[in-house]
């Protein structure tokens, strides 16, 4: 993840205001009912359906015309001299970013209506601040590209022909110039489109290009909390969540039962987060999550060993829980984040553990992971990995404990905010990193207390 910004909140359901800061491993704690899911969801929305903020018409406005007029500028430097890369500036980046925000605070009751299928909801300020780049974006051109340009997270390539066009005659690629602007706001906030590290996303890029299609961009994968009844209600939450009719759900919950149901996911062997699904199987469920094609919707199942398959809601619920994360991370290459939703549920504080390695393992194959949770033992974990990162007996401490070093967690990529009611509303505060990890006070005041209780009660106990 190269880039840091912040998500400006203000009048949104219960919460006041907030500034999230996304960094690759966010993580929400705090009181029931106080809108860490809500916060969640939003976030994905902005990040799952900003391209549909975007006119089908070619925008006249001054500030899009900033935008025009940078692609246009690129292209005039790059026709001077055709080996070189170029990379966008702060005020380049500035400009777009700003052009943005403009039309995600003009649409934000829009796009909250859509996310949350309700008009009930309402927010009076959605924007994203404070950008930065730790890696720039890179553009070069590509003697041998056959489509205008493509995408990778920190590099847009773009063709000869493409570039002399915008330089000859302008006005017949404005069509392309608007999503070549497009697509930079989106590889900028939310990485870029497709990916294409291999060969066989990239003959699907010239495909798309080919018969003039524009290539899907990847979304954020959401797993929605009470993922156990999910799976066991599966079929019929499927049915409701194609047809769209009586049951309402979010946008990201109705997403996830649709790529449940979805057939015959493509299963990259080469993926390390395949590594990380088989590990969760060893060390978490003892066994293995099947999918079965069939002519209707597909069938989840458990197997342990030699023996029979078990059905989904035969299962326990630490195997109902984990099973879509499992078989997401199979097919996880469809995907650019992950948002979890109480990865700990159900889960013993040992195996809360194994789950807090494993999130520290995708979050270190690129993937920014954003949770919420309850979860004490969880989140300590979460804390020790972190600390150990920049431990000076870090190398003892990895062979004493039996961790790995891709499950350490660069402090700087670990941010953490409590959400906390107080008076009919939320306070949303962000929670600082020390030397000993972030400390999570709506963790540690209720267990002080009950610490306090338990002394209490054995001495007065002693006395009799």
């Amino acid at each position: 993840m190269q880039q840091r910004w912040t998500l400006q909140i203000e009048s949104f359901a219960r919460i006041k205001e907030a500034a999230i800061e996304i960094r690759p491993l966010t993580l929400f704690v705090g009181e029931n009912n106080s809108g860490k899911s809500y916060v969640a969801t939003l976030l994905w929305g902005v990040w799952a359906f900003s391209p549909s903020l975007f006119s089908n018409r070619i925008p006249t406005s001054s500030d899009y015309l900033e935008c025009d007029a940078i692609i246009k500028q690129l292209a005039k430097t790059l026709a001077l001299n055709s080996e070189e890369t170029l990379e966008l500036t702060d005020k380049q980046q500035a400009i777009l970013i700003g052009w943005f925000n403009t039309i995600l605070n003009r649409k934000r009751q829009e796009l909250v209506s859509k996310i949350f299928s309700t008009n009930e909801i309402t927010i009076g300020k959605l924007a994203i601040s404070d950008y930065q780049r730790i890696k720039a974006l890179k553009i070069k051109i590509d003697k041998n590209l056959e489509q205008p340009y493509y995408f990778e997270e920190s590099l847009l390539t773009v063709s000869k022909n493409f570039i002399k066009s915008i330089n000859e005659a302008p006005e017949a690629v404005d069509k392309f110039i608007y999503e070549v602007v497009q697509d930079l706001v989106f590889s900028l906030l939310f990485f870029g489109y497709p990916n294409v590290s291999n060969n066989r996303t990239l003959k699907m890029l010239s495909l798309f290009m080919s018969l003039n299609i524009r290539p899907p961009r990847k979304m954020p994968l959401f797993l929605p909390t009470s993922r156990t009844s999910f799976m066991h209600s599966f079929p019929a939450l499927v049915a409701d969540a194609l047809s769209g009719d009586s049951l309402k759900l979010t946008a990201p919950v109705r997403r996830f039962l649709q790529l449940l149901a979805q057939p015959k996911n493509r299963v990259n062997a080469d993926n390390k987060l395949v590594a990380i699904a088989e590990w969760l199987e060893q060390e978490l469920i003892k066994g293995k999550i099947e999918k079965l094609e069939t002519d209707s919707l597909p069938i989840y199942q458990y197997k342990l060993d030699k023996l029979a398959a078990i059905p989904m809601y035969l299962t326990s619920s630490l195997v109902s829980e984990v099973a879509p994360l499992v078989h997401f991370l199979r097919s996880f290459e469809s995907y650019n984040a992950l948002f979890i939703e109480e990865p700990e549920a159900h889960l013993h504080p040992a195996a809360q553990r194994v789950m807090a390695r494993a999130l520290a393992r995708i979050m270190n194959q690129g993937v920014p992971l954003l949770t919420t949770t309850h979860g004490d033992t969880l989140f300590q974990q979460l804390n020790n990995l972190a600390v150990l990162y920049n431990h000076p007996n870090k190398k003892t401490l990895l062979k004493k404990l039996k961790y790995s070093q891709d499950e350490l967690i660069n402090p700087k990529d670990m941010v953490a905010y409590q959400f906390k009611r107080e008076t009919g509303q939320t306070l949303v505060e962000r929670l600082d990193a020390t030397d000993y990890g972030i400390a999570v006070p709506t963790f540690n005041e209720p267990l002080e207390e009950l610490l306090e209780e338990i002394y209490l009660i054995q001495d007065d106990d002693s006395k009799d």
